[in-house]
This record gives structure tokens, C-alpha cells and sequence, in this order.
């Protein structure tokens, strides 16, 4: 039987610093993973330095992941050192994401490159990957969608003032997630290529419908100002409703800490999980109450969107991407409506109807997406012939073997690979789990699966 073939080739370029699942940047390139295997495409993750032990690296093991990392990295100790406060642009991150690239590219080629990282966007752009490639940075830190929005402490004015800059530049599209902030985009930057590109969910299993018990109410995020969990526990204290935290492990002890300033005992704190422990946990609640002050989506509320009424703070704008699905309440009358909400008859059928509904459009929107990107119509050079040549002479090649066996490369330039990327409208390619193959033509029937493990050269 012939190793299984996929239509598409996706490059998903992550942080190790966001390869975590319970980050919104981990959840998404999990969920993104999971939408292109519907589709059948292949994604492989690019890092900037080899990742760090998680749930999310268990999950994309066991689902044989090519991971692509540099062999040598820059340290990112004197960077810290002088961002100690509020980070700036990362020097060494861009080269690490640089090397990482050349590794990967030099052993596949990709029909779409999507990044949240602004060091990364800026690797692939200097590469000058965004001319033969649909190239998409995704939108997620939110000073860089709405300039009315106070600076957070997160990064630098400098560091969110390039971030924006990114959407202006040639070939670079703007992915996000809502028709909001698509017009955000438009009106602060009016040259820019912005596509609305919903979010799938990360855990399919919120989907289905509970009917378990269900009590308590449910905060996620990070302690952290911006996420404003004070006002989530004043909330507890004052209407001695139990409460569920889903956050990160460094976060534990603060929630644990204020719990107990305040004389709080009945809470439940999940920290890092995934899947099933994850649905039963966030199913399980009654109520989800999102305080936060700063979001461009809050993927927090979309995830608990299917499972209960999720309520956030007018004041923040931000609630305005789940209009006619989230309730909403102000800082002075949240106490009692949260109480109101809290025992009010509730058919969570109705509302996992409408995110069901919501969920059905997310494939075909991006699949969409990319195939209205004709690649032949993306930047060609016709400056090297020796791919069609060394093509002739085999039936498939693989990338890998290309580079390093027939033109006898020890290090991949990036004229190598331009130099397959300005011929695709010449070259068919055949995608495996592991491989990248080219052909001139477009019949793999005669393959076996032991030729396509071994990287094997086919004569004619």
C-alpha cells in the first residue's frame, strides 16, 4: 500500500515560548493541525529552538510531526537581560527562526506559510519567502489590531509599532480571526491584505454535547493585569459561587495566594492540560465569566462559548466579536447578574447549535482561502534549469535527496530553493507524513511504500 499522499504542504512557524497548550498561539497551531488533517494537508511545525516538554509536544508525537529546529541556536540570555521589563523585537529569535527555515525548506516545499510571531514573520519576509509563497501573519497581539487600545506591558511601544508595520508590507497577508477586526485593519491600514480567517477550535470534543453535572464558574487565562483575575475573585468572594481556574503553571500559586488572602477554599485550579481532561473540565461549569481587559478575540470565551453562558465586562470592547452568543455586564452590576445568570434555567443545547454552525463554515473558509492563491501567478525565474534536467533524467526525486545527493550541497542557499519554489508552475509534488518529492509528471501509481520511506531514486 503507497505511503498516503496529501494535497497541501503547510509550514506553521511557532515559538518555543508559545508551544504550550494552554497559550492561545498553542491552541491555535494545535487546532489549525487538526482543520488542515480534514482537509488533508500536511503541517509541519517550525520552531526557533528545540521545545519544551508539554502536553502539546506529547500530542504532536504521537501524531508523527515533522518538527524543524536549527541544530545551533542563539542564546536569548543577553536579549532578556536588557528587555527585563517589557520585551522589544528578538535579534536572536529572527536568526534562530532564519536557520530553522533553511532547514525546513531545505527538505520540503510549502504552499502556505502562517505565523503569529513577529521575529518569525520577519525571518520568512527577509528570506523572501512571501514572493513565491502565500505567506499569512495572524493577527493576536491586539495593540497591533486597534491603535486605540492602551499599550500593554507585554512589549515595547517599538516592538508593537513594527508588529503593525508588518500588515503594510508587500505580499505579507493579514489572517484574522473576525469581520471587526478585519475593518480595524482596513481602516488603520488601508494597503493592507486582511482576510477574515476563523479560528477553529482546539478541543473538537467541545462539540459534543455534556450531560454531566455542571457547577461553579470558570476563569482562563494567566494571572496577569491584562487578564484582570482581581476582579475575577473579587467576583468569587463576593458571591461565594465555587470557582474553576484553567491557566498555566506559573500562575498556580498566585491564584492559590489570593484564594487564600481572601478566605476562599472552594476552587479547582487546572493547569497545561489538553483533550479530554480539558472538554471535561471546561464542560463541566455552569458559568464562565472573562473579565479581561485587552484581547483582539479572547479565544478563552470562544472556547467556553460552546459549553455555558459566558459573560464579559462591556467596558471591554472586545466581546463585540461574539455578538448574539456572550453575555455582557459592567463592573458595577456584575455581582448581581452573575448571580442572576448563575441560576437561571439553561439549555446549553441551543448555544452549541449555533458554535456548531459557526465550526461547520471554518474548513471551507480556508480551504478557500488557499486555492484562490494560483502559485502560478506568484513571482517565477527562469535563472535555473538544472531541476528540469536532473528531473528528466528520474522518475521522482525527493527534495532532500536533490540538494545533497545530485547537486552535492553541504550547506542550502536560499538561491536552492527559490530555484524549486520559481519552477512549481513546471513540477508536480507529492506529499507525504515525512517527505517532499517532485516529478514532471503527475502519476505516483508505480510507487511503493518502501521506495517513498527510504527516499529511494527512481530511474525511468
Amino acid at each position: 500500500m503507497m505511503e498516503k499522499r496529501y494535497k497541501k504542504r503547510i509550514a506553521f512557524i511557532i515559538s518555543d515560548q508559545h508551544f504550550i497548550p494552554h497559550g492561545g498561539i498553542g491552541s491555535f497551531c494545535k487546532s489549525f493541525f487538526e482543520m488542515a488533517e480534514r482537509l488533508n494537508w500536511r503541517v509541519d511545525i517550525i520552531l526557533d529552538k528545540p521545545p519544551r516538554n508539554s502536553q502539546l509536544l506529547e500530542y504532536f508525537k504521537k501524531e508523527e510531526v515533522s518538527l524543524f529546529y536549527s541544530d545551533s541556536q542563539q542564546s536569548y540570555s543577553i536579549h532578556n537581560n536588557i528587555f527585563l521589563f517589557s520585551d522589544g523585537v528578538n535579534i536572536e529569535k529572527i536568526l534562530n527562526f532564519r536557520n530553522s527555515l533553511m532547514q525546513a525548506f531545505s527538505n520540503n516545499v510549502y504552499d502556505l506559510i502562517i505565523t503569529n510571531t513577529l521575529e518569525a514573520c520577519l525571518a520568512g519576509y527577509f528570506l523572501g519567502f512571501s514572493d513565491l509563497i502565500p505567506f499569512v501573519y495572524y493577527t493576536h497581539n491586539e495593540n497591533a489590531v486597534f491603535l486605540n487600545m492602551p499599550e500593554t506591558k507585554v512589549f515595547n511601544k517599538n516592538y508593537n509599532e513594527l508588529s503593525r508595520r508588518m500588515m503594510t508590507l508587500s505580499n505579507v497577508i493579514s489572517g484574522t480571526q473576525s469581520i471587526r477586526n478585519k475593518n480595524a485593519i482596513k481602516e488603520n491600514y488601508p494597503s493592507s491584505n486582511v482576510v477574515v480567517l476563523p479560528i477553529p477550535i482546539a478541543e473538537r470534543e467541545l462539540l459534543n454535547t455534556y450531560n454531566g453535572e455542571k457547577e461553579g464558574i470558570i476563569f482562563i487565562g494567566r494571572y496577569e493585569e491584562r487578564k484582570d483575575p482581581d476582579f475575577f475573585i473579587k467576583v468569587i468572594k463576593e458571591t461565594k459561587l465555587p470557582a474553576k481556574i484553567l491557566t498555566n503553571k506559573k500562575s498556580v500559586n498566585k491564584f492559590k495566594q489570593k484564594f487564600k488572602k481572601f478566605n476562599i477554599i472552594n476552587y479547582e485550579i487546572k493547569a497545561g492540560i489538553i483533550g479530554k481532561e480539558k472538554v471535561n473540565f471546561i464542560k463541566s461549569e455552569k458559568l464562565a465569566f472573562n473579565p479581561s481587559k485587552q484581547e483582539s478575540y479572547c479565544l478563552a470565551a470562544f472556547e467556553t462559548l460552546h459549553s455555558c453562558k459566558t459573560l464579559a465586562l462591556k467596558e471591554n470592547e472586545w466581546w463585540e466579536n461574539f455578538k448574539g452568543l456572550i453575555n455582557v455586564t459592567t463592573r458595577k452590576t456584575a455581582i448581581n447578574d452573575i448571580l442572576q445568570l448563575y441560576n437561571e434555567p439553561f439549555d446549553s443545547n441551543i448555544l452549541l447549535k449555533k458554535m456548531k454552525e459557526k465550526d461547520s463554515r471554518t474548513d471551507d473558509i480556508w480551504q478557500k482561502f488557499l486555492n484562490s492563491y494560483n502559485i502560478l501567478n506568484m513571482k517565477k525565474s527562469n535563472s535555473n534549469t538544472t531541476l528540469i534536467r536532473e528531473l528528466k533524467l528520474f522518475k521522482i526525486l525527493s527534495i532532500h535527496d536533490y540538494f545533497y545527493k545530485n547537486l552535492k550541497r553541504q550547506k542550502i542557499a536560499i538561491f536552492d530553493i527559490k530555484s524549486i519554489l520559481s519552477k512549481r508552475n513546471e513540477v508536480y509534488f507529492y506529499y507525504t507524513k515525512n517527505n517532499t518529492y517532485m516529478s514532471l509528471i503527475n502519476d505516483f501509481s508505480e510507487l511503493k511504500v518502501n521506495d517513498m520511506q527510504s527516499n529511494k531514486l527512481f530511474e525511468i
